[in-house]
């Protein structure tokens, strides 16, 4: 008898931590990195969690005496950094270095107005950047719009001084130079805050006033004329029709950001602008993260505003607009990996499904320079509430685990991944023109020392190429992929595809023919294309399914039903034939098993009582074992397991046969071909190639055959 070994997970919420760290160490950098589990508690003491204090009370802003009461009005913005690691947007643009050279002259085209300034070396930043600003600033007649991109993808933006939050707009950069010795880098507005708390405190601490900013970071609010002395404070909070997400500093204080100014109320107020910064105390990486989510709740209200209605450019059958979400607790901090709470010494960030919980990392062990930090990095934090709009509208079935983007692996697993890596292309790509990339950065571009910043991964997720490193090669294989989900999905909805993200919504969210709707346990890219293709109306997606080898009509490479009391399989052929892949790397273990090509998954709903499998093959060379699953299993995991039978019978032929006592309900049955070696330490295949076999499946002696027309629910 061979011994097989089974994978123990963690079995509680925190598995989710899996998704990005094992994405970027073996898509980026080969490393495997390894997560603690959690049983139960940490080990160490119960801290108790303080609930977050209650959303402003005062809404709408209180009303006070026309005759003797102040008006306070400011702005609020929060400085970030570009592509997550690069420059601070704060308004200002920054210089390449020059020396020696004797002479360089800057040339900034706006909106086809010329604007230069002539430098002598040795040009500084501070130096070129002050002229161009003063000889920008001089010309009153320059518009106070205009639009661009620069080689970065982002607009670049010059603030007049004293006037945050009306800049102008450089249209495009000529250098009388050649750029490699001098020019402009890169710059960019800092961004809004808005649709935020604000909350006003008198010198007590008392809330006396409640405000929120507007689309333009603009609050305005009045309070009692008097010699006072209050606190206005503008929070990284949201509970409002426009967002609703908290961003807080730890699960247990629940304590929020802000910044904030003191005010008297003699006299009406024109604050100056409020300003998180990116840097030092980086608040402004807490109303990042808050914007992202702003982002993605504007792109699915805009996406599928009136999708219900038949007359909407957005319509769709059975979609129901989006308005919004239920509140998320999002909790990040300077410097510190939310590993932290569960154990883990390494750089991640995570949803807790279920929870309402996302989790964004802040560096790791203080390092806030060239440590892994997600706070800019926008790809990771619309992914991860990608599996918040997921839990909280659909029906996720993912059991979570490692994956890394380009590898064959449980479909599950990767819908829900390929889900939240389309969403954040979606939001932050589908409306730019731009390519979609799945973007995650380490360190920044100030930090001292030799590759302390750059990138761990940057996936185009729309190439144009057919020879990148996951494509599926075989029909049915594009489900098993990560990004040949995304790139399905992300494809429907380009710009110029003539279809609509309605119709994802409807098929995700809808409230009966969707992923949310269907009582499939096991649901999957193809669960997805069969609610899609039997929808009505529907968009022909034949091109992009067969593009990235995705059946769109049937369940025949995942949770397959089955026909029972059948004399033959697949009508021309007794028995279901099975190609076995052996590849170097294959050893025996589920973590190497190729699910897509050497299993096989079938979905049985049993009424209850004692059931007997069995399995036996014939011809080729093969060795093949049975599995049988409940639903929420993980392959290979002994906990969703509730019969096996793997006796070693390399050869020609072979059977396996187990009898259990099972409760009703639906199992998957997985036909499972071992790749390792035998009790002698032989590999069961000679070589690395392809091995062929035909088996049969009974349940309860009755011939069990494949139906990938059909439906089990």
């Amino acid at each position: 008898m061979r011994s097989r070994e089974f994978v123990q997970h963690c079995r509680n919420n925190w598995r989710n931590i899996w998704r990005k760290i094992n994405l970027i160490s073996v898509l980026v950098i080969s490393l495997l990195a390894s997560v603690g589990c959690m049983n139960g508690s940490s080990g160490g003491g119960e801290v108790a969690s303080v609930p977050p204090v209650d959303y402003c009370p005062h809404l709408p802003s209180r009303a006070f005496d026309a005759s003797n009461r102040v008006r306070i009005q400011g702005k609020a913005f929060y400085e970030y950094r570009m592509m997550g690691n690069m420059y601070v947007a704060n308004g200002s643009y920054t210089v390449r270095p020059l020396s020696n050279t004797p002479a360089t002259t800057f040339r900034l085209d706006i909106n086809g107005t010329t604007k230069s300034y002539t430098c002598t070396s040795p040009c500084s930043n501070a130096n070129v950047v002050a002229n161009l600003r003063s000889v920008i600033n001089a010309d009153t007649s320059l518009p106070a719009t205009a639009t661009t991109t620069t080689e970065f993808g982002a607009a670049m933006l010059v603030v007049k001084p004293k006037v945050l939050g009306t800049p102008i707009t450089l249209s495009n950069f000529l250098f009388l130079d050649d750029e490699d010795s001098g020019g402009i880098k890169m710059g960019a507005e800092p961004g809004v805050i808005r649709h935020v708390e604000v909350r006003v405190t008198d010198a007590g601490g008392n809330v006396v006033q409640c405000a929120e900013t507007n689309a333009s970071g603009a609050y305005d609010f009045y309070l009692p004329k008097n010699s006072g002395s209050y606190t206005v404070e503008v929070t990284s909070r949201s509970k409002n029709v426009y967002n609703t997400a908290y961003v807080l500093q730890n699960p247990t204080e629940n304590t929020y950001y802000s910044v904030k100014h003191v005010v008297g109320t003699s006299a009406d107020a024109s604050l100056d602008p409020l300003l998180a910064p990116a840097t030092g105390t980086l608040e402004g990486g807490a109303f990042n993260i808050l914007d992202q989510i702003y982002k993605s709740q504007e792109y699915l209200r805009t996406e599928t505003a009136n999708c219900d209605n038949s007359g909407s450019p957005n319509y769709y059958g059975d979609c129901e607009p989006f308005t919004t979400a239920p509140l998320v607790y999002t909790y990040w901090k300077k410097g510190l990996s939310p590993g932290v709470y569960i154990g883990s010494r390494g750089a991640i960030s995570f949803y807790l499904n279920g929870q309402r919980e996302l989790y964004i990392g802040g560096g790791l062990n203080d390092d806030v320079e060239s440590s892994d930090m997600d706070h800019f990095d926008n790809s990771v934090i619309v992914h991860e509430y990608g599996h918040f709009l997921e839990d909280q509208f659909a029906a996720p079935d993912s059991p979570g685990g490692s994956h890394n983007g380009r590898s064959i692996i449980d479909p599950r697993l990767a819908w829900g991944e390929g889900w939240a890596d389309f969403f954040q292309a979606a939001v932050l790509y589908a409306n730019s023109g731009a390519t979609p990339y799945y973007r995650d950065t380490y360190g920044h571009v100030g930090c001292s020392g030799a590759a302390c910043y750059g990138i761990n991964y940057n996936e185009n997720l729309d190439p144009t190429s057919m020879s990148y490193g996951d494509q599926p090669t075989d029909m049915g294989e594009g489900i098993f992929r990560e990004f040949s989900v995304t790139r399905l999905l992300y494809k429907v909805v380009k710009t110029g595809s003539g279809m609509k993200f309605s119709e994802i919504w409807a098929n995700l969210a809808g409230p009966t023919k969707s992923m949310k709707a269907s009582p499939d346990p096991f649901k999957s890219m193809g669960r997805f294309h069969k609610l899609q293709y039997n929808n009505s109306p529907k968009t022909d997606w034949t091109a992009i399914s067969n593009a990235e080898k995705q059946s769109v009509s049937d369940l025949g490479d995942y949770a397959t039903p089955l026909n029972l009391n059948q004399s033959t399989c697949l009508s021309s052929n007794d028995g279901i034939p099975m190609s076995v892949k052996m590849t170097s790397t294959d050893d025996g273990s589920f973590s190497s098993s190729d699910q897509f090509n050497n299993n096989d998954f079938f979905v049985y709903r049993h009424s209850g009582g004692a059931v007997t499998f069995k399995v036996n093959w014939s011809g080729g060379r093969a060795d093949l074992d049975l599995y049988i699953y409940r639903p929420g299993y993980v392959f290979g995991d002994n906990e969703g397991l509730v019969a096996l039978k793997n006796v070693e019978n390399a050869g020609l032929s072979g059977e396996e046969k187990v009898t259990v006592e099972l409760a009703a309900g639906p199992y998957m049955i997985n036909v499972m071909a071992y790749t390792g070696t035998d009790s002698n330490n032989v590999p069961v295949y000679g070589s690395v190639g392809t091995y062929s076999t035909t088996y049969k499946l009974k349940i309860n002696d009755l011939r069990a055959c494949p139906k990938p027309d059909g439906d089990a629910w």
